[in-house]
Protein backbone atom coordinates (compact mmCIF):
# COMPACT_ATOMS: atom_id res chain seq x y z
CA UNK A 1 0.00 0.00 0.00
CA UNK A 2 2.77 2.44 0.89
CA UNK A 3 4.54 2.01 -2.45
CA UNK A 4 1.38 3.22 -4.19
CA UNK A 5 1.92 6.65 -2.68
CA UNK A 6 5.73 6.61 -2.92
CA UNK A 7 5.43 5.87 -6.65
CA UNK A 8 4.13 9.42 -7.19
CA UNK A 9 7.43 10.93 -5.99
CA UNK A 10 9.64 12.03 -8.87
CA UNK A 11 12.99 10.24 -9.02
CA UNK A 12 15.67 12.95 -8.99
CA UNK A 13 18.46 10.58 -10.11
CA UNK A 14 19.72 10.24 -13.66
CA UNK A 15 18.47 7.03 -15.36
CA UNK A 16 21.89 5.38 -15.21
CA UNK A 17 21.97 5.74 -11.42
CA UNK A 18 18.67 4.06 -10.62
CA UNK A 19 19.94 0.68 -9.53
CA UNK A 20 17.54 0.64 -6.58
CA UNK A 21 13.91 1.75 -7.02
CA UNK A 22 13.13 4.87 -5.03
CA UNK A 23 9.74 3.66 -3.80
CA UNK A 24 11.22 0.37 -2.54
CA UNK A 25 14.01 2.17 -0.66
CA UNK A 26 11.41 4.37 1.06
CA UNK A 27 9.25 1.35 1.90
CA UNK A 28 12.20 -0.53 3.41
CA UNK A 29 13.19 2.61 5.34
CA UNK A 30 9.74 2.85 6.93
CA UNK A 31 9.84 -0.87 7.77
CA UNK A 32 13.27 -0.36 9.36
CA UNK A 33 11.92 2.55 11.45
CA UNK A 34 9.03 0.33 12.54
CA UNK A 35 11.73 -2.11 13.71
CA UNK A 36 13.49 0.51 15.86
CA UNK A 37 15.96 1.99 13.33
CA UNK A 38 16.98 5.52 14.34
CA UNK A 39 19.40 6.62 11.61
CA UNK A 40 20.48 6.04 8.01
CA UNK A 41 23.11 3.57 9.19
CA UNK A 42 20.49 1.68 11.22
CA UNK A 43 18.25 1.51 8.16
CA UNK A 44 21.11 0.26 5.97
CA UNK A 45 22.14 -2.39 8.51
CA UNK A 46 18.56 -3.58 8.86
CA UNK A 47 18.11 -3.96 5.09
CA UNK A 48 21.45 -5.75 4.78
CA UNK A 49 20.63 -8.17 7.61
CA UNK A 50 17.18 -9.06 6.23
CA UNK A 51 18.08 -8.72 2.57
CA UNK A 52 17.37 -12.29 1.43
CA UNK A 53 14.00 -12.28 3.22
CA UNK A 54 13.12 -8.92 1.65
CA UNK A 55 13.96 -10.24 -1.82
CA UNK A 56 11.45 -13.01 -1.30
CA UNK A 57 8.73 -10.99 0.49
CA UNK A 58 8.82 -7.96 -1.85
CA UNK A 59 10.06 -9.62 -5.05
CA UNK A 60 13.15 -7.44 -5.23
CA UNK A 61 15.37 -7.87 -8.26
CA UNK A 62 18.44 -6.47 -6.50
CA UNK A 63 21.68 -8.42 -6.56
CA UNK A 64 22.99 -6.88 -3.33
CA UNK A 65 21.65 -4.63 -0.56
CA UNK A 66 22.06 -0.84 -0.95
CA UNK A 67 24.99 0.82 0.76
CA UNK A 68 24.49 3.24 3.62
CA UNK A 69 25.37 6.18 1.36
CA UNK A 70 22.78 5.06 -1.21
CA UNK A 71 20.00 5.01 1.38
CA UNK A 72 21.11 8.37 2.76
CA UNK A 73 21.42 10.07 -0.64
CA UNK A 74 18.02 8.86 -1.84
CA UNK A 75 16.17 10.04 1.28
CA UNK A 76 18.01 13.35 1.39
CA UNK A 77 17.63 13.99 -2.34
CA UNK A 78 13.84 13.72 -2.52
CA UNK A 79 11.98 17.02 -2.85
CA UNK A 80 10.42 17.57 0.57
CA UNK A 81 7.20 18.95 -0.94
CA UNK A 82 6.67 15.76 -2.93
CA UNK A 83 7.38 13.55 0.08
CA UNK A 84 4.99 15.63 2.18
CA UNK A 85 2.30 15.33 -0.52
CA UNK A 86 2.74 11.53 -0.54
CA UNK A 87 2.54 11.48 3.26
CA UNK A 88 -0.68 13.51 3.32
CA UNK A 89 -2.26 11.34 0.64
CA UNK A 90 -1.29 8.20 2.57
CA UNK A 91 -2.73 9.60 5.81
CA UNK A 92 -5.88 10.75 4.04
CA UNK A 93 -6.47 7.14 2.98
CA UNK A 94 -6.60 6.15 6.65
CA UNK A 95 -8.93 8.90 7.88
CA UNK A 96 -12.67 9.29 7.79
CA UNK A 97 -12.78 12.73 6.15
CA UNK A 98 -15.39 12.94 3.44
CA UNK A 99 -16.79 9.55 4.44
CA UNK A 100 -18.22 10.03 7.92
CA UNK A 101 -21.54 11.86 7.81
CA UNK A 102 -21.34 12.73 11.51
CA UNK A 103 -21.85 16.40 12.35
CA UNK A 104 -19.14 16.26 15.03
CA UNK A 105 -16.29 18.63 14.26
CA UNK A 106 -12.90 17.13 13.48
CA UNK A 107 -10.47 18.42 16.10
CA UNK A 108 -7.01 19.25 14.75
CA UNK A 109 -4.30 20.24 17.22
CA UNK A 110 -1.48 22.40 15.85
CA UNK A 111 1.95 22.90 17.41
CA UNK A 112 5.56 23.41 16.40
CA UNK A 113 8.62 21.31 17.17
CA UNK A 114 12.33 21.96 16.81
CA UNK A 115 14.70 19.13 15.83
CA UNK A 116 17.23 20.43 18.31
CA UNK A 117 20.37 18.66 17.09
CA UNK A 118 19.80 19.28 13.37
CA UNK A 119 21.71 22.60 13.47
CA UNK A 120 24.76 23.03 11.24
CA UNK A 121 27.27 25.58 12.49
CA UNK A 122 29.51 25.09 9.47
CA UNK A 123 26.68 26.13 7.13
CA UNK A 124 25.42 28.74 9.63
CA UNK A 125 22.06 26.98 9.73
CA UNK A 126 19.94 26.78 12.87
CA UNK A 127 18.02 23.69 13.96
CA UNK A 128 15.08 22.81 11.74
CA UNK A 129 11.62 23.67 13.01
CA UNK A 130 8.36 22.30 11.67
CA UNK A 131 4.71 22.83 12.40
CA UNK A 132 2.70 19.63 12.80
CA UNK A 133 -1.04 19.13 12.87
CA UNK A 134 -2.64 16.14 14.53
CA UNK A 135 -6.11 14.64 14.44
CA UNK A 136 -6.64 14.77 18.20
CA UNK A 137 -9.34 12.09 18.17
CA UNK A 138 -7.52 9.49 16.07
CA UNK A 139 -3.98 10.54 17.14
CA UNK A 140 -2.94 10.62 13.48
CA UNK A 141 -0.42 13.15 12.20
CA UNK A 142 -2.08 14.85 9.24
CA UNK A 143 0.90 16.77 7.93
CA UNK A 144 3.74 19.20 8.52
CA UNK A 145 4.94 22.58 7.34
CA UNK A 146 8.62 23.47 7.52
CA UNK A 147 9.21 26.77 9.30
CA UNK A 148 11.58 28.88 7.25
CA UNK A 149 14.92 29.84 8.76
CA UNK A 150 14.79 33.17 10.64
CA UNK A 151 10.98 32.88 10.77
CA UNK A 152 8.50 31.40 13.27
CA UNK A 153 5.35 29.30 13.56
CA UNK A 154 2.87 32.14 13.01
CA UNK A 155 3.15 32.51 9.19
CA UNK A 156 3.45 28.72 8.89
CA UNK A 157 0.10 28.28 10.65
CA UNK A 158 -1.48 30.91 8.42
CA UNK A 159 -0.15 29.06 5.37
CA UNK A 160 -1.63 25.85 6.76
CA UNK A 161 -5.07 27.46 7.07
CA UNK A 162 -4.90 28.69 3.48
CA UNK A 163 -3.86 25.33 1.99
CA UNK A 164 -5.51 22.63 4.10
CA UNK A 165 -9.04 21.60 3.16
CA UNK A 166 -10.80 19.59 5.85
CA UNK A 167 -14.49 20.49 6.10
CA UNK A 168 -15.96 20.70 9.58
CA UNK A 169 -12.62 20.99 11.41
CA UNK A 170 -11.73 23.08 14.44
CA UNK A 171 -8.04 23.98 14.82
CA UNK A 172 -6.66 24.43 18.32
CA UNK A 173 -3.37 26.18 19.02
CA UNK A 174 -1.47 27.89 21.82
CA UNK A 175 -1.43 31.62 22.59
CA UNK A 176 1.36 32.35 20.09
CA UNK A 177 -1.20 32.06 17.29
CA UNK A 178 -3.74 34.48 18.72
CA UNK A 179 -3.18 36.94 15.88
CA UNK A 180 -5.66 39.04 13.91
CA UNK A 181 -4.16 37.91 10.62
CA UNK A 182 -4.64 34.27 11.67
CA UNK A 183 -8.33 34.87 12.38
CA UNK A 184 -8.61 36.78 9.10
CA UNK A 185 -7.10 33.86 7.19
CA UNK A 186 -9.39 31.41 9.00
CA UNK A 187 -12.42 33.49 8.00
CA UNK A 188 -11.28 33.56 4.37
CA UNK A 189 -10.75 29.78 4.27
CA UNK A 190 -13.80 29.04 6.47
CA UNK A 191 -11.83 27.25 9.16
CA UNK A 192 -12.79 27.20 12.83
CA UNK A 193 -10.31 28.18 15.53
CA UNK A 194 -9.93 27.62 19.27
CA UNK A 195 -6.84 29.47 20.50
CA UNK A 196 -5.61 30.14 24.00
CA UNK A 197 -5.53 33.70 25.34
CA UNK A 198 -2.62 34.75 27.56
CA UNK A 199 -0.94 37.99 28.54
CA UNK A 200 0.69 38.35 25.11
CA UNK A 201 -2.60 40.14 24.30
CA UNK A 202 -2.94 42.20 27.53
CA UNK A 203 -5.80 44.48 26.42
CA UNK A 204 -7.86 41.63 25.04
CA UNK A 205 -7.18 39.57 28.18
CA UNK A 206 -8.41 42.43 30.35
CA UNK A 207 -11.60 42.72 28.26
CA UNK A 208 -12.27 38.99 28.58
CA UNK A 209 -11.67 38.97 32.33
CA UNK A 210 -14.17 41.82 32.69
CA UNK A 211 -16.62 39.99 30.43
CA UNK A 212 -16.74 36.78 32.47
CA UNK A 213 -17.33 38.72 35.68
CA UNK A 214 -20.40 40.41 34.21
CA UNK A 215 -22.10 38.11 31.70
CA UNK A 216 -23.89 34.90 32.59
CA UNK A 217 -22.43 31.80 30.89
CA UNK A 218 -24.28 30.15 28.03
CA UNK A 219 -23.29 26.67 29.19
CA UNK A 220 -21.08 25.02 31.81
CA UNK A 221 -19.58 21.59 32.42
CA UNK A 222 -17.51 20.03 35.20
CA UNK A 223 -15.31 17.12 34.30
CA UNK A 224 -15.05 14.13 36.62
CA UNK A 225 -11.91 13.96 38.73
CA UNK A 226 -8.93 12.72 36.72
CA UNK A 227 -6.33 10.83 38.76
CA UNK A 228 -2.89 10.23 37.24
CA UNK A 229 0.81 10.71 38.08
CA UNK A 230 0.13 11.76 41.67
CA UNK A 231 -2.39 14.40 40.65
CA UNK A 232 -6.13 14.76 41.06
CA UNK A 233 -7.50 17.22 38.51
CA UNK A 234 -11.00 18.62 38.10
CA UNK A 235 -11.80 20.98 35.22
CA UNK A 236 -14.78 23.34 35.22
CA UNK A 237 -15.56 24.80 31.78
CA UNK A 238 -17.89 27.69 31.03
CA UNK A 239 -18.60 29.37 27.70
CA UNK A 240 -19.82 32.88 26.86
CA UNK A 241 -21.38 34.00 23.58
CA UNK A 242 -24.00 36.71 24.17
CA UNK A 243 -23.17 40.45 24.05
CA UNK A 244 -19.42 39.93 23.61
CA UNK A 245 -19.16 43.14 21.59
CA UNK A 246 -20.14 45.18 24.66
CA UNK A 247 -16.88 44.20 26.35
CA UNK A 248 -14.35 43.55 23.56
CA UNK A 249 -13.40 47.11 22.67
CA UNK A 250 -11.19 46.39 19.66
CA UNK A 251 -13.56 46.31 16.68
CA UNK A 252 -11.46 43.82 14.72
CA UNK A 253 -11.31 41.32 17.58
CA UNK A 254 -15.01 41.88 18.29
CA UNK A 255 -15.86 40.91 14.70
CA UNK A 256 -13.80 37.71 14.87
CA UNK A 257 -14.61 36.32 18.32
CA UNK A 258 -17.87 34.38 18.68
CA UNK A 259 -17.15 32.30 21.80
CA UNK A 260 -15.13 32.83 24.96
CA UNK A 261 -14.18 29.68 26.87
CA UNK A 262 -13.02 29.70 30.49
CA UNK A 263 -11.40 26.58 31.95
CA UNK A 264 -10.77 26.56 35.70
CA UNK A 265 -8.49 23.75 36.87
CA UNK A 266 -8.46 22.50 40.44
CA UNK A 267 -5.42 20.28 41.01
CA UNK A 268 -4.28 18.38 44.09
CA UNK A 269 -0.61 17.47 43.71
CA UNK A 270 0.89 14.85 46.01
CA UNK A 271 4.03 16.07 47.77
CA UNK A 272 6.33 13.09 48.37
CA UNK A 273 8.17 14.94 51.16
CA UNK A 274 5.21 15.95 53.31
CA UNK A 275 3.04 13.02 52.15
CA UNK A 276 0.19 15.47 51.66
CA UNK A 277 -1.69 16.92 48.71
CA UNK A 278 -1.06 20.54 47.75
CA UNK A 279 -3.97 22.40 46.19
CA UNK A 280 -3.42 24.47 43.05
CA UNK A 281 -5.86 26.47 40.96
CA UNK A 282 -5.44 27.88 37.47
CA UNK A 283 -7.73 29.67 35.04
CA UNK A 284 -7.20 29.55 31.28
CA UNK A 285 -9.09 31.36 28.52
CA UNK A 286 -9.70 30.30 24.92
CA UNK A 287 -11.24 32.24 22.03
CA UNK A 288 -13.08 30.87 19.02
CA UNK A 289 -14.37 32.35 15.78
CA UNK A 290 -17.26 29.87 15.89
CA UNK A 291 -20.33 29.53 18.11
CA UNK A 292 -19.21 26.54 20.19
CA UNK A 293 -22.39 26.06 22.20
CA UNK A 294 -21.42 22.94 24.19
CA UNK A 295 -19.14 23.38 27.22
CA UNK A 296 -18.44 19.64 27.45
CA UNK A 297 -17.14 19.55 23.87
CA UNK A 298 -15.00 22.64 24.52
CA UNK A 299 -13.55 20.94 27.60
CA UNK A 300 -12.67 17.90 25.50
CA UNK A 301 -10.97 20.07 22.87
CA UNK A 302 -8.82 21.76 25.51
CA UNK A 303 -7.69 18.44 26.99
CA UNK A 304 -7.19 16.78 23.60
CA UNK A 305 -5.05 19.63 22.30
CA UNK A 306 -2.11 18.54 24.45
CA UNK A 307 -2.18 15.15 22.77
CA UNK A 308 0.09 16.68 20.15
CA UNK A 309 2.72 17.04 22.88
CA UNK A 310 2.13 13.70 24.60
CA UNK A 311 1.33 11.48 21.61
CA UNK A 312 3.53 13.10 18.99
CA UNK A 313 6.41 15.30 20.20
CA UNK A 314 7.21 13.29 23.34
CA UNK A 315 6.99 9.95 21.53
CA UNK A 316 9.24 11.18 18.73
CA UNK A 317 11.91 12.29 21.20
CA UNK A 318 11.76 9.28 23.54
CA UNK A 319 10.85 6.33 21.31
CA UNK A 320 12.31 7.52 17.99
CA UNK A 321 15.09 9.69 19.46
CA UNK A 322 14.36 12.43 16.94
CA UNK A 323 15.66 15.24 19.14
CA UNK A 324 19.03 13.50 19.50
CA UNK A 325 19.46 12.94 15.75
CA UNK A 326 22.45 14.78 14.27
CA UNK A 327 21.24 14.62 10.69
CA UNK A 328 21.93 18.08 9.30
CA UNK A 329 21.08 17.78 5.62
CA UNK A 330 17.37 17.48 4.80
CA UNK A 331 16.33 16.35 8.30
CA UNK A 332 12.73 17.07 7.28
CA UNK A 333 12.57 14.03 4.98
CA UNK A 334 13.53 11.45 7.60
CA UNK A 335 11.15 13.16 10.01
CA UNK A 336 8.29 12.59 7.56
CA UNK A 337 9.20 8.89 7.30
CA UNK A 338 9.04 8.71 11.09
CA UNK A 339 5.56 10.22 10.94
CA UNK A 340 4.47 7.53 8.47
CA UNK A 341 5.69 4.85 10.87
CA UNK A 342 3.90 6.50 13.81
CA UNK A 343 0.64 6.77 11.88
CA UNK A 344 0.80 3.08 10.96
CA UNK A 345 1.23 2.16 14.62
CA UNK A 346 -1.54 4.52 15.77
CA UNK A 347 -3.92 3.23 13.11
CA UNK A 348 -3.28 -0.28 14.41
CA UNK A 349 -4.24 0.81 17.97
CA UNK A 350 -0.71 0.54 19.35
CA UNK A 351 -0.52 2.34 22.72
CA UNK A 352 3.05 1.57 23.77
CA UNK A 353 5.06 2.83 20.80
CA UNK A 354 8.49 2.19 22.30
CA UNK A 355 7.55 -1.35 23.32
CA UNK A 356 6.08 -2.12 19.89
CA UNK A 357 9.24 -0.92 18.13
CA UNK A 358 11.33 -3.21 20.32
CA UNK A 359 9.03 -6.19 19.69
CA UNK A 360 9.21 -5.53 15.94
CA UNK A 361 13.01 -5.50 16.12
CA UNK A 362 12.88 -9.01 17.59
CA UNK A 363 10.17 -10.33 15.25
CA UNK A 364 10.48 -8.08 12.22
CA UNK A 365 7.96 -9.95 10.04
CA UNK A 366 5.28 -8.63 12.39
CA UNK A 367 5.29 -5.37 10.41
CA UNK A 368 3.66 -7.18 7.48
CA UNK A 369 0.60 -7.71 9.69
CA UNK A 370 -0.05 -3.96 9.45
CA UNK A 371 -2.43 -3.56 6.47
CA UNK A 372 -0.91 -0.19 5.56
CA UNK A 373 2.60 -1.56 4.91
CA UNK A 374 2.04 -3.74 1.84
Amino acid sequence: MLTTFFADIADFRRPQGRRYELDKILLLSVIAILCNAKSYRDISRFIKTKFESFKQELSLGWESPPAYTTVRNIIQGIAKDELEAAFRAFTQSMTRYGIDDSKTLVHIAVDGKVLRHSFDNFEDRSAMQKLSFLDAEQSLILGHIAVEDKSNEIPAFQTLLSTLEIPGAVFSADALHLQKKTFEQAAASKHLLLIQLKDNQPTLLEDVQCLIKTLPPCDSYQQKAHIAHGRITIRATTIYQSNLNDFILDDDWASYIKTVVQVHRFTDVFDTKTKQYINRQETAFYLSNHSLANAEICSRYVVQHWGIENKNHYVRDVALQEDASRIRKSPYNLSVLRSIALNILRKNKVLNIKGELYENSLHWTKVFSYPQVT
